[in-house]
Order: structure tokens, then C-alpha cells, then sequence
């Protein structure tokens, strides 16, 4: 069921939300139950593996200390649940709420980023994990949205 207060939400800031922490921009939308499940798997996540620590080295430049723990526990999988909220969000208001269910958005980019985050966050050229990961994860999720583009365009065409 679909909340009142939420049909004026925006798929833009469901996306941001959900940049910031995975089901944050579905509680915003209204779609509590696929929000708090991101959020429950999000945490038990951070938790266990420690990708926070991590994330805070490689951030604070300490990439030895950032890597050893990446190293001891890699979080391998982490960044395809994380594209798959993000793009869920953005997504379920376009096409759930809106009623538009033959488009979907930005498909090309964020299977990109998984496709480019997941090997990325296994290498260590950019000083740490972390940071290779995001890199080679919005290289090819760019790529992968303007190959979308084309496609879509020779489509449109024929």
C-alpha cells in the first residue's frame, strides 16, 4: 500500500537517501518493509565486517591501516547490494508510484557500478580498496549508461 504523504516524494532524493544508507530512500518513500530490510542487512553488515573502519582509514588517509582490514575481511558483495538499493529507490517511485512501469532509469549506470564496483574493490592501485572500488565502480557505471544511451537511441531509430 502506497502512503498518502509519499505520492509527492521525489525519486531524486530517494536516490540521495539511499546513497547515504541503503533503505533510507525507500522509509522515505513510503516502502517500509524493503527500507527497514536494507537497513537491518546494511547494519548486521557493518558490523560484521567492519567496512566502516575502513571506510574512515581510507578517508582519514591511513590507507595501511584501511587496507589490513579490508584485507582480513573483504566486502566483496557489499557494493552490489549497495547499487541494487540505490537503484531500487530511485526505480520503485518512477515506476511503482508513478504508474510508468515500461521505464526504468538509469539501469545502465548502476550495473555499471556493480559490474565495475565489485572487481574494483579487490585491487589496491589507487593507495586503498575503498577507493579503487568507487573509482572503477563510476568509471564503469558512466560507461555502461552511455552504451544504455546508444542502445536505446539505435532503438528508438529502428
Amino acid at each position: 500500500m502506497i502512503n498518502e504523504q509519499a505520492t509527492h516524494r521525489s525519486e531524486i532524493f530517494a536516490l540521495l537517501w539511499s546513497i547515504a544508507m541503503p533503505g533510507l530512500g525507500h522509509l522515505y518513500l513510503g516502502n517500509k518493509i524493503i527500507g527497514i530490510l536494507f537497513m537491518v542487512y546494511t547494519g548486521i553488515f557493518m558490523i560484521f565486517s567492519n567496512l566502516n573502519n575502513c571506510i574512515f582509514y581510507a578517508f582519514a588517509g591511513i590507507f595501511q591501516k584501511a587496507n589490513s582490514i579490508f584485507a582480513e575481511n573483504p566486502s566483496i558483495f557489499f557494493p552490489a547490494v549497495y547499487s541494487f538499493a540505490i537503484w531500487h529507490a530511485y526505480n520503485y517511485d518512477v515506476i511503482v508510484r508513478k504508474g510508468n512501469s515500461s521505464e526504468y532509469k538509469l539501469t545502465g549506470f548502476f550495473f555499471g557500478l556493480l559490474i565495475g564496483g565489485v572487481p574494483g574493490s579487490s585491487q589496491n592501485f589507487l593507495g586503498t580498496y575503498i577507493f579503487t572500488g568507487l573509482v572503477v565502480g563510476i568509471i564503469s557505471g558512466i560507461l555502461f549508461h552511455l552504451v544504455e544511451k546508444l542502445i536505446f537511441n539505435h532503438l528508438k531509430k529502428s
